[in-house]
């Protein structure tokens, strides 16, 4: 799970911010876009240049051009029926060259946040709040000194990439809810939510709690009436507990079912569904 999501998770927030700077920069470009290297070159077997070298290469590309000197005798090869010349193809514009670069430091980023998470000391036994204390270092060590927009979003995408993670998963899988609900209201707080935001999510997490506890029990009557029932009189049983336990979301739970969807047997996420 934590390989899975947390980097496109902050990915997708240093990236986000990454393009902001850059289209402010763009504002600032001249009309005619200035020589630069081609970075991300499509053709098999190019070598793949690294952030720094991309930034090596765009300083050279910028530096002061040569004096001007007196124009080439034009090739008459190159010369269309129309009597129009055939210009040379030009390099990307230098916002691209940029892009690209923060792009590619944003993805290393974020991969050294998640590599910090998953080779924690003691692993998934570690507790949360030293899981929580080293994730917050691993930001700060690597994205601190980048221009993160704040708001909800920023707050959301970092309390999100940490909950994914399998070693926080496993351990509130095997709390009780109370003890569970005291370590989420814990890491948001520490993650920047204010107390009414924590308030309120834990209302949301208490609401989440009594739909599964819900759906396990009726996940448990359905196995015991396929276990001994079947044909006309298990559809019928099946009926009964759907509206036993789903009153109004009955149709939907049915629906799911006859598609090979149990809700109730997926995995869940702690803190998210």
């Amino acid at each position: 799970m934590s390989r899975s999501f947390l980097t496109p998770f902050l990915a997708g927030l240093v990236c986000g911010a990454a393009l902001a700077g850059v289209a402010s920069m763009l504002l600032q470009e001249p009309a005619a876009p200035l020589d630069a290297p081609q970075v991300a070159a499509q053709a098999e077997g190019v070598r793949r240049l690294s952030a720094q070298e991309v930034l090596a290469e765009l300083a050279q590309a910028q530096a002061p051009a040569a004096e001007p000197t007196a124009p080439a005798p034009v090739d008459a090869s190159t010369e269309q029926p129309d009597g129009v010349v055939e210009q040379e193809p030009e390099g990307p514009p230098t916002s691209m060259v940029i892009t690209t670069a923060l792009l590619m430091e944003a993805q290393q980023r974020a991969e050294r946040v998640r590599d910090a998470l998953e080779n924690l000391p003691g692993g998934e036994d570690a507790p949360i709040a030293y899981q929580l204390e080293a994730y917050q270092k691993a930001l700060t060590d690597n994205l601190g000194n980048l221009p993160l927009p704040d708001g909800a979003d920023k707050k959301d995408l970092i309390l999100e990439a940490f909950l994914w993670t399998d070693s926080v998963q496993k351990q509130f899988a095997n709390m009780n809810p109370a003890s569970r609900q005291n370590e989420l209201n814990f890491v948001r707080r520490e993650l920047g939510y204010t107390d009414a935001e924590v308030k309120e999510l834990a209302q949301r997490d208490a609401a989440r709690e009594a739909r599964w506890q819900n759906g396990s029990a009726y996940t448990k009557e359905r196995h015991r009436a396929a276990a001994n029932l079947e044909g006309e009189a298990l559809q019928k049983e099946l009926v009964r507990l759907r509206e036993k336990y789903f009153a109004d979301e009955a149709s939907t739970i049915a629906a799911e079912e006859r598609d090979g969807f149990f809700r109730y047997e997926s995995p869940r996420i702690y803190g998210r569904n």
